[in-house]
């Protein structure tokens, strides 16, 4: 069992809008890893603000496997529930 947890670092704040010109917002987790800033994150929209993380704040990677496989799991935040990880990889890995 792999479980893997890279550091969110700040959250980007993005003003969007739909195709019946209706606004939303979205808020993205900006996280690193060993190789540096998270690219696999897309900002689109206008970024209206970036609010830093809170300490010991995680997005949660796991595999039965080899690290090959990892799938996102979900977020950890220091304080916060979250599931037992190993668990939830077994549960959906089968």
């Amino acid at each position: 069992m792999i479980i893997t947890k890279e550091p969110v670092i700040a959250f980007v704040i993005t003003e969007n809008k739909k195709e019946d010109d209706s606004i939303f917002t979205n808020i993205v987790p900006i996280s690193m890893n060993w190789e540096g800033f998270d690219e696999s994150t897309d900002i689109i929209g206008k970024i209206i603000g970036v609010v830093p993380a809170p300490q010991e704040a995680y997005k949660v990677y796991g595999s039965k496997g080899d690290e090959d496989t990892l799938q996102f799991l979900g977020y950890e935040f220091k304080g916060c529930y979250h599931p037992e990880w190993d668990e939830l990889v077994e549960r959906q890995q089968g």
